[in-house]
């Protein structure tokens, strides 16, 4: 059969189903953007659209809705099983009280008041699996750090697992700093303009969006983050700079070294233009992001031990104009385990 008796589908049909997929996940209607999701992949599996994945959105509804429907079943079940205590006490007193009282009403009621006690002993365990099903969610997570952490190698797929049950949920945990806003003056002196958060964290996402404090095209700047920093010249340093490069440094006072560097292609160096940088920090691989996307894993064995976490600009000479100031917001922190 020639191609023009068998024509695929158009392409438009699976965007504008993608597109209202999106539209519903804005509007909180998970279930509707699920089915909706759930079509697009049904007919291209590796269908993307906006540099995000059919795959990965449909699997991150998954997790928003397997963790709103549990949290409300655990919370509905904690009052539940409140009551039910309560009862269960309650008729307990009642059943002393009669039998102290009036043993022969005690035998023409106790088949009663068994099946009352059997029924509640029913929903005990029914409550107690309703708790363990809600905690599926927090163990799914928890499995999907444990094999980022065995196979660091596994690439993309596992990345946007990780992104999917983590990611996706950091801005409703308490972060253990920020988000706070600020800038980092620049000066011509020999040492690096940095903030400590004053932590002291093996592992944390941190995350906060730098603005320029020039164009490129007047002078050579450069931002990032220290992290698991046990003081002095005694820290990971990930800088990103204007010549569309990252560097990843290990320095061990005096021994300083050069872990990985590449090259960015989604970077803003432009006068007043500004860059989201998030790190991913667990155990011997850190996950390093610029605007959202993905970047690289990097690895981070040489070092697994709680440390400060510094905002930073001009870590290199000549990386700065005296006076001018680099601006960031969003400086945030969250713990990992």
């Amino acid at each position: 059969m020639s191609e023009s008796e068998n024509p695929k589908k158009p392409e438009l049909n699976l965007q504008h189903i993608f597109d209202d997929g999106v539209a519903a996940i804005r509007r909180h209607d998970l279930y509707q953007a699920r089915e909706l999701l759930e079509i697009v992949i049904s007919e291209d599996p590796t269908f993307s659209a906006g540099g995000r994945q059919a795959s990965d959105v449909l699997a991150d509804i998954e997790f928003q809705l397997a963790e709103k429907n549990s949290f409300r079943r655990k919370n509905r079940l904690l009052g539940g099983i409140t009551g039910v205590l309560g009862l269960g006490v309650m008729l307990l007193a009642i059943l002393l009280i009669v039998t102290s009282n009036n043993a022969s009403r005690l035998k023409r009621d106790s088949s009663s008041a068994n099946a009352t006690l059997s029924a509640q002993t029913g929903l005990l365990f029914s409550s107690q699996k309703t708790v363990t099903a809600a905690n599926a969610v927090a163990e799914s997570a928890r499995a999907t750090m444990t094999t980022m952490r065995q196979n660091p190698a596994a690439a993309q797929a596992t990345i946007q697992a990780y992104e999917s049950l983590m990611l996706g949920g950091i801005t409703t945990r308490e972060p253990v700093y920020g988000p706070f806003s600020g800038q980092l003056l620049h000066d011509e002196s020999e040492f690096v303009i940095s903030q400590g958060a004053g932590v002291n964290l093996k592992n944390a996402i941190v995350q906060a969006r730098f603005y320029n404090p020039y164009g490129a095209d007047e002078n050579a700047f450069d931002y990032g983050f220290f992290f698991r920093d046990t003081g002095g010249d005694q820290q990971y340093r990930l800088v990103v700079n204007s010549d569309l490069k990252w560097i990843l440094d290990f320095v061990d006072d005096p021994d300083w070294s050069l872990v990985e560097n590449g090259s960015l292609s989604n970077f803003d160096r432009s006068q007043g233009g500004s860059n989201l940088l998030r790190l991913v920090i667990l155990d011997d691989r850190t996950l390093f992001y610029v605007n959202d996307a993905f970047i690289h894993a990097l690895p981070t064995q040489a070092k697994i031990v709680p440390g400060d976490i510094f905002i930073v600009t001009a870590s290199y000479e000549g990386h700065e104009i005296s006076g001018r100031f680099t601006r960031y917001e969003d400086f945030t922190i969250w713990p990992l385990p």
